[in-house]
């Protein structure tokens, strides 16, 4: 759950080396609460969440087993994807709280709102919807080959048209300062979900284990 890192990470190229820092100054809540559910939406964090369960299960089920029941991994997240999207949509105004807590402690006002614009611009919804995509197709990637895939995909999709946002954007305060803060971003995100995992990794454990159980009854 690291889409905003993933964001500082696709507009860090085209920041200043050397921006100059702005002062902190207090962010209006209303703008903020929107940037972080614009960067954070459910349906999107649903949807790389349950992909990313299901490339688990392509790594703890056996190439064999799977040769055998081709529909065995299909009937294992169908069984748990109810209890995965009931976790997940407990947990995920938690995650939106403790990446809040980061933005505003570490962006201006002008530079949440500057962030704001562009995120909800036809080229930042592209570029969200591109690093969303990216990040769904291998996430088990470590942050460097994220960082390459993702800016890989970007400029491949990217129209003309896109640039001029994008580069503005990418020279802008607040594009250098959502690069300074990933570390934190990142370390959130993890926290987040290690916590996640803490609280229903066992009870969705059991629920896969009697999932296989079930199909693999009489089958083998």
């Amino acid at each position: 759950m690291q889409l905003l890192a993933a964001l500082a990470l696709a507009v860090a190229p085209l920041a200043p080396g050397h921006a100059m820092a702005a002062s902190i100054v207090a962010a209006p809540a209303k703008p903020l609460d929107q940037l972080v559910a614009l960067l954070l939406p459910e349906e999107q964090l649903l949807g790389l969440a349950m992909h990313t369960f299901e490339t688990t299960l392509d790594r703890e089920l056996s190439a064999a087993v799977i040769a055998r029941h081709p529909g065995l991994k299909a009937h294992v997240a169908a069984a748990v994807r109810p209890a995965f999207t009931k976790a997940m949509k407990k947990e995920i105004p938690g995650l939106r709280r403790e990446i809040r807590a980061v933005v505003v402690a570490e962006l201006s006002a002008a530079e949440i709102a500057d962030a704001l614009v562009f995120f909800a611009s036809p080229t930042g919804t592209k570029l969200r919807t591109q690093i969303y995509a990216t990040m769904a197709e291998k996430p088990d990637q470590s942050p460097d080959q994220m960082q390459a895939a993702i800016m890989a995909a970007v400029m491949k999709n990217m129209a003309a048209a896109d640039y001029p946002p994008l580069l503005a954007f990418g020279a802008s305060p607040a594009a250098a300062r959502m690069h300074t803060v990933n570390p934190k971003i990142a370390a959130a995100s993890k926290a987040w979900s290690d916590r996640l995992l803490a609280r229903h990794g066992k009870k969705l454990r059991d629920i896969a284990a009697t999932a296989t159980k079930t199909y693999l009854k009489g089958r083998n």
